[in-house]
């Protein structure tokens, strides 16, 4: 049998309306597709009531790609079924999807050419969300198609272990690099989220990437759905198990597996949707396990007969475990959870707790969880240059690592001669645009083949369209771009206008704005000869009106060094004035009358 570049697996149990409709997409999906022939579509049957294989069968009538697989033995969880399917799996690739995801239309167009390029042995998917009355939402949005990690620790660091990278329909990876034996062991541990800390494992030192174009709607469950399904496993007496203890054995394994130290998991970046409010919320792994405590605290003080002695003394030793090895847990927490732990077990049936004081401890150990997470991630941010993503209305999210992957889809497309571009977010400034426009066009028309500039119109009322199309009839290399929505800040809109750039190099500027001759040099040569910089921090000067008040020309000293490092001789900007000269007068000579 041949080997197909890319398996789906949908495992499955008792949905065979979920899975009728889930064949049906993905049939219409691969009949309008150019890759069909190198994809596979198998459905893991996890012991369903009811007749799944006729299903599955009369969907495969239509779409020789789909196949039907049963399980020789009942598996507990989605992620178990899931783990346990990929021997059914003859892809080089498996992308694991729930069955009651929507894919998009264009899916595969989105994900085949990134695995045929080879770049990644893990990728997380991005999605969008389907609320309850249907209303569809965006996840994340990020300022490139694709986000590439040297290692999955860096990409896991980034989105956490507990939130954006235990979705199914969002883990997609090679094959032979997966290892039931290593899930098994997590899944001993704790079932939920053994599938994101084995994932983790696997992949922690290869190279991933992050595909921020959605590829999927994602059926999202409510908060009560979640903790329900949590309790028939868990019980009622310790249902914040897997939260809590059970998130310290996994970690435990995972830091004797890999030697990530304990510390550093505790500090990988959370970035959580309530289920029910849609609030996004930003933590660290290790504020995200003291909350859960507090709350299964909580639970215990206002239930004593729930408490289970047992539970409490492993989640207690949970957390002297953290204590040891991390500076995470904030002073006083395992003394408040060691006296109240001793007061409800004394006697449960008849303890006179004092709730109030209990609660009002709780409240300022959460202020100094926030206090912690807030340092914790603060301090990893100065330390990796971020990429910005955002939500639509929750804030910036920050991706700590990772670089650019747009090159996989820009190959083919962008002219390699643009090394820069100019972007420049505008709003009610149309003056400004003429100035800003009139400075650039002067110098960067002798650079026309390697420069474009983008003018990203964030819908002004003062209507500047005709000004900038002025100058768009006059040069080719000067594109505008009006959007129809508005946004509150020219970061938003510069981050929405990345894609439109196809420079290798971008550099944003404002409308108003403009520069010298000398600098646009130092900028075209840094562009050209500084291949390993990602970002370059550019000097300024202040102006009011026509009067300027104060020059800040680059100082000579840096100067000096920029042309030492850059091998720019002082006589080359002399002749390349000459050269552009030149080049000005025979255009004008041999231009059309």
């Amino acid at each position: 049998m041949n080997k197909s570049l890319l398996t789906i697996l949908i495992p499955t149990r008792n949905r065979l309306d979920h899975v009728s409709e889930a064949l049906g997409r993905f049939s219409n999906i691969l009949e309008d597709s150019n890759y069909s022939s190198e994809v596979e579509i198998v459905v893991a049957d996890n012991f369903s009531q009811g007749d799944l294989k006729k299903v599955v069968l009369d969907a495969s009538k239509n779409c020789k790609n789909i196949k039907y697989k049963k399980h020789l033995k009942e598996r507990h969880t989605a992620e178990s079924s899931m783990a346990h399917s990929v021997d059914f799996c003859n892809g080089k690739y498996i992308w694991c999807f729930g069955d009651d995801d929507i894919p998009s239309n264009n899916c595969l167009d989105k994900i085949i050419p990134i695995l045929k390029q080879e770049v990644a042995h893990f990728l997380l998917l991005n999605m969008e969300l389907k609320l309850k009355d249907n209303e569809v939402i965006s996840y994340i949005k990020a300022t490139s198609n694709v986000t590439l990690y040297k290692t999955g620790e860096r990409l896991f660091r980034d989105f956490g272990l507990i939130s954006a990278t235990t979705t199914l329909s969002c883990l997609l990876f090679k094959k032979d690099d997966f290892c039931i034996e290593v899930f098994n062991k997590f899944s001993k541990k704790s079932e939920v989220y053994s599938h994101s800390f084995s994932l983790l494992h696997m992949f922690y030192d290869k190279p991933c990437a992050f595909v921020s174009d959605p590829v999927l709607t994602y059926s999202q469950n409510t908060t009560e759905e979640e903790m329900y399904n949590f309790g028939k496993v868990y019980g009622e007496r310790f249902a914040y198990y897997p939260f809590t203890a059970g998130l310290v054995d996994l970690i435990r394994v995972l830091s004797s597996g890999t030697n990530i130290e304990v510390d550093k998991i505790l500090s990988f970046n959370e970035i959580e949707i309530s289920k029910d409010c849609w609030i996004v919320s930003h933590q660290n792994l290790g504020s995200f396990f003291l909350n859960a405590t507090l709350i299964q605290i909580s639970q215990w003080s206002n239930n004593p007969n729930l408490f289970d002695k047992e539970a409490a003394n492993k989640l207690l030793g949970s957390i002297l475990f953290l204590k040891e090895k991390s500076h995470n847990i904030p002073d006083g927490f395992t003394g408040f959870v060691e006296t109240l732990f001793e007061k409800i077990s004394l006697k449960p049936e008849s303890s006179q707790l004092d709730n109030k004081e209990i609660s009002q401890e709780i409240s300022l150990l959460r202020k100094a969880i926030l206090s912690n997470s807030s340092e914790a991630i603060s301090d990893t941010q100065s330390i990796n240059r971020p990429v910005a993503l955002y939500f639509d209305a929750g804030g910036p999210l920050k991706l700590l690592s990772g670089e650019s992957g747009d090159r996989i889809y820009r190959n083919k497309k962008r002219d390699k001669r643009i090394n820069l571009s100019i972007l420049i977010p505008s709003f009610d400034r149309a003056k400004e645009i003429d100035k800003t426009l009139g400075s650039l066009s002067s110098w960067c028309k002798f650079f026309s083949n390697q420069t474009e500039i983008i003018i990203v119109l964030n819908t002004s009322s003062d209507d500047p369209n005709e000004i900038a199309d002025s100058y768009v009839k006059k040069f080719d290399f000067i594109k505008v771009h009006k959007y129809m929505d508005s946004v509150h800040s020219a970061e938003k809109n510069i981050r929405r206008s990345i894609k439109l750039c196809k420079g290798e190099y971008i550099w944003t500027l404002g409308d108003g704005d403009f520069l010298s001759l000398e600098e646009f040099i130092v900028l075209k040569y840094l562009v050209k000869n500084t291949k390993k910089s990602s970002e370059v921090l550019f000097n300024y000067a202040l102006s009011h009106g026509k009067n300027l008040i104060k020059r800040k020309t680059m100082p000579q000293s840096i100067r000096k060094n920029i042309h030492k490092k850059l091998k720019i001789k002082q006589c080359e900007f002399f002749l390349l004035g000459i050269k552009m000269l030149l080049r000005s007068l025979i255009k004008r000579i041999f231009a059309k009358p």
